[in-house]
């Protein structure tokens, strides 16, 4: 070809483009349209120098925005035209190494479409092969020792390849070529069916055969999934979920299931087109879908519940397991109640006994504990709009990425108590762990351990700043102490409310919603809502309204404060709550009211004593308040996991709506009347108006929805009554992972004008508050 028809392109793709394969689908698609060149990385992303012909130029670029691998994520592209250099073949050169660069862990990732066809191919060398994989898919995160993401820093280093399997990974054209996980039946792990005391009973496909059948007895599997053991029984079996609750000691927070296919999934929910598209991604997590009919799952799976967890199958092991058998299963953690779940044979044998009746493992090395993510989607704008609660397998570690204008000290954040993550922070970049868990008890305290570990090694990093948590009794802040002082870095303490709408206004500047400037300069009003956050006058808050930016935060209003009797007693038992707002409220006739709302009057009246004293704490707390209202209303007296009075109440407002075919306009219109004074929202004519109506035998429903209708107008009064800086209002805190009230507040707000924020990639909860951690402690003075 003359060099007079030829064009070079200079081409610089910025995003998540490395440690995700983009460098081999570069090559691959450079040699499938015959162009020369050349692909590497570099400071900013992916550099190519590209040369051919225009047309086969202009199908390059179209294909690389089109096509590119399922983990990358593509931000920007700059072409800029070069003078013709006639290169003669097209290779991968080697990276540019500079200190600067974006860190990409790459998360572990669902079975794509071509091993899933391979899975089933009785001509395929990997014809049901529980652990296919190749560049695109697999595991990654699970199995990483150290970086850079090489076979020997992982867990397979303990597999070596067969000829085949290593002619795949060498070979660039190859869709295997330095998928660092490639294994197959010859060379690779494989499958080990044990009984709880450790025998093995069967190997291989008799093992996966065994474990089918046991399932459909009715038996209790332990399977060592991608990143860590989960607990398998059939969803339909009442007695069978009975003795899982029993043997987990989680008698009453749902389940999540694993259904085997769209088909099935469509019996049970509604799905959308959107909610379909999210549990077929590369992350395949549990989506959050609103009951159609429980059909023949047992309602022991989700007691009272309008919305089922559900996901596909996401491995290739889950695959061939759910084609064995037509029915959903219960897939929960790994673990006795709230430790993290096992990652070894010898953790699961020890820590799981009592639990399964039988172990599904394999000789495939897991590094860390990665959870199942959690995520549903809500209808907050024109477009559907992802929320993740639980941010874990196939979304972490990987990089919240700003421009490049922004420059963060390097430091590291701790994270709260519950829910725990950790964050790291350098230049434009930020890292945040998975989920890791609540950090009262030791076993998620070593987790917490290792997971910072991996970090700091990982990507060598030593922090200038720590960041923590307000709070003195927290895990993580008399660690961060220890930590700083050893490592002579600054210490940096965070109000929790306020690291709440910083880790959201991140958010904000990574979807580049703000510019950095603003976020630096201009205060924006942001309503903070959780269950706990140490306050800066010593009292537990939770119903903040802050002025905030980068910089600073100033209070300008909250939920009147009311006595939290017993302290953490008041979290399991709301009717503790219940009680101090009926006394409060109704200071003459409190006990006549307890005692007709059928609540534990030999306990009450103990509290009547302690009312005020030393074992009472002062709260602001809007996550007390639904826990209160829900005692009230004869939902939940007593909890057996956090926030599960309000997952009632929020529940049983649902049904109401759909039974009675009620908009949001009309929740508005039904609901309680706010009272705000000078900043102070007093719940004390809501605790009347809901006296009244159980009085007046209101449907408890009504009652629930109506509350749920008080919220939105106290959040739409906010928003009348307190300056908004360019229209935007912020909400972040635990309440917030309410849909009834997100989607009813974006729909009322939208209809004034105010241009909501809400999170969408990292928690609302308390999961999300190490990124607004790290970005206080990164610009702090």
């Amino acid at each position: 070809m003359s060099v007079a028809n030829l064009k070079r392109l200079r081409i610089e793709v910025k995003g998540i483009v490395q440690g995700v394969g983009f460098r081999p689908f570069v090559y691959q698609l450079a040699h499938r349209l015959g162009l020369k060149g050349w692909v590497l990385n570099s400071t900013e992303g992916v550099t190519i120098e590209v040369e051919g012909t225009e047309d086969l130029l202009e199908r390059f670029i179209e294909d690389l925005k089109l096509r590119r691998p399922r983990l990358a994520r593509i931000d920007e592209i700059q072409v800029n035209e070069l003078p013709p250099a006639d290169y003669r073949d097209f290779t991968i050169r080697k990276s540019q190494k500079k200190e600067d660069t974006i860190p990409v862990i790459p998360p572990d990732a669902a079975i794509c479409q071509d091993c899933l066809r391979e899975l089933f191919d009785p001509e395929d060398r990997r014809y049901r092969y529980p652990f296919i994989n190749c560049t695109y898919c697999g595991p990654r995160y699970s199995i990483i020792l150290a970086l850079p993401y090489d076979r020997p820093n992982t867990t397979m280093r303990e597999f070596q390849m067969c000829e085949d399997c290593k002619r795949e990974y060498e070979d660039p054209m190859d869709r295997r070529f330095h998928a660092q996980p490639v294994a197959c039946p010859v060379c690779g792990p494989k499958l080990i069916l044990l009984s709880p005391e450790g025998e093995v009973l069967a190997e291989k496909e008799e093992a996966l055969r065994l474990t089918a059948e046991y399932l459909r007895d009715g038996k209790i599997i332990a399977l060592k999934g991608l990143g860590g053991y989960q607990i398998l029984v059939d969803a339909r079996n009442e007695e069978a979920i009975k003795d899982l609750r029993r043997r987990k000691r989680r008698p009453t927070k749902p389940f999540a299931l694993m259904m085997k296919d769209m088909d099935m999934v469509r019996r049970y929910c509604y799905v959308s087109h959107e909610e379909e598209e999210l549990l077929r991604s590369i992350q395949a997590p549990i989506v959050l879908l609103e009951v159609k009919d429980f059909g023949d799952i047992s309602q022991e799976v989700a007691p009272g519940a309008n919305f089922l967890g559900v996901m596909l199958p996401y491995t290739p092991l889950h695959v061939l397991l759910m084609d064995m058998i037509d029915f959903p299963i219960v897939c929960t953690s790994g673990n006795i109640s709230e430790e993290p779940i096992c990652i070894s044979e010898e953790e699961a044998l020890s820590r799981l006994k009592g639990i399964p009746d039988y172990l599904l493992a394999n000789n495939r090395p897991i590094a860390r504990h990665v959870d199942d993510s959690l995520t549903f989607l809500i209808r907050t704008g024109e477009e559907p709009s992802e929320y993740v609660l639980r941010r874990a397998r196939g979304y972490a570690p990987m990089p919240l990425v700003l421009s490049r204008e922004v420059s963060l000290r390097p430091t590291l954040a701790l994270g709260p108590q519950l829910k725990n993550t950790v964050a790291l922070a350098k230049d434009n970049w930020v890292v945040v762990s998975q989920h890791i868990g609540d950090l009262d008890n030791f076993q998620t305290q070593l987790a917490f351990q290792r997971t910072l570990n991996d970090l700091l090694q990982f990507l060598r990093f030593e922090p200038e700043v720590i960041a923590v948590d307000l709070h003195p009794d927290y895990h993580t802040t008399s660690y961060g102490e220890r930590l700083a002082e050893e490592k002579g870095a600054k210490l940096v303490r965070v109000q929790h409310h306020y690291a709440h709408l910083v880790s959201l206004m991140m958010e904000a500047l990574s979807r580049k919603t703000l510019s950095f400037e603003d976020a630096l300069d201009h205060k924006f009003l942001g309503i903070s809502w959780d269950g706990t956050g140490y306050g800066l006058d010593g009292t537990i808050w939770g119903g903040e309204i802050l002025y905030f930016n980068l910089r600073g935060f100033s209070r300008v209003g909250h939920l009147k404060p009311f006595f939290l009797v017993g302290g953490d007693k008041a979290v399991k038992e709301p009717w503790r709550v219940g009680t101090s707002l009926v006394m409060e409220t109704f200071p003459e006739s409190w006990d006549s009211i307890l005692s007709s709302l059928n609540f534990p009057m030999d306990k009450v009246s103990k509290i009547y004593k302690l009312f005020g004293g030393k074992f009472s704490v002062k709260t602001t707390s809007m996550g007390r308040l639904f826990d209160g209202i829900s005692a009230i209303i004869g939902l939940k007296q007593v909890v057996s996991y956090e926030a599960e009075g309000a997952i009632a109440l929020e529940w049983r407002a649902w049904r109401y709506l759909r039974s009675n075919n009620l908009s949001f306009t009309d929740l508005l219109n039904l609901g309680y009347e706010p009272v705000i004074e000078k900043g102070t929202m007093d719940w004390r004519s809501l605790v009347e108006d809901v006296i009244s109506d159980l009085r007046r035998g209101v449907d408890v429903g009504e009652i629930a929805l109506k509350f749920h209708g008080w919220v939105l107008k106290l959040i739409s009064r906010i928003s009348e009554e307190f300056e908004l800086r360019d229209g935007y209002l912020f909400l972040s805190g635990g309440c917030f992972q309410n849909r009834l009230i997100m989607e009813g507040i974006s729909e009322i707000l939208s209809k004034k004008g105010i241009r909501l924020v809400h999170h969408r990639e990292y928690p609302t909860n308390d999961g999300g508050v190490s990124l607004g951690q790290v970005a206080v402690g990164a610009l702090s003075d």
